[in-house]
C-alpha cells in the first residue's frame, strides 16, 4: 500500500504514531492501519489528504456521512 507515501503522511501530517524497531521497522497499532486504509480509499475518490488530515485523530476514526471514517473492524 504506497509504501512511499506512508512515511511522508506520518511526518508531515501526524496523524500516524509508528514505533520503531531496533532494526529501524515501524509498526503500526490497529488504528494507524484504519486510518491508511481511510486514506487510500479517500485518494481513491479524488480527497485530498492535507484536507482529511487536518481533522484530529478521533474525528478520522469515527464515520462521517460524506466522507466515511477509518472505523476499526
Amino acid at each position: 500500500m504506497l509504501r512511499d507515501l506512508v512515511p511522508v503522511w506520518e511526518w508531515r501530517f501526524e496523524i500516524l504514531k509508528s514505533t520503531r524497531t531496533t532494526n529501524r521497522y515501524s509498526n503500526y497499532s490497529a488504528e494507524d492501519v484504519a486510518l491508511l486504509r481511510f486514506f487510500k480509499q479517500q485518494l481513491n475518490t479524488g480527497a485530498s489528504i492535507g484536507e482529511r488530515s487536518k481533522l484530529a485523530r478521533e474525528e478520522l476514526l469515527i464515520p462521517t456521512p460524506g466522507i466515511g471514517g477509518a472505523a476499526l473492524a
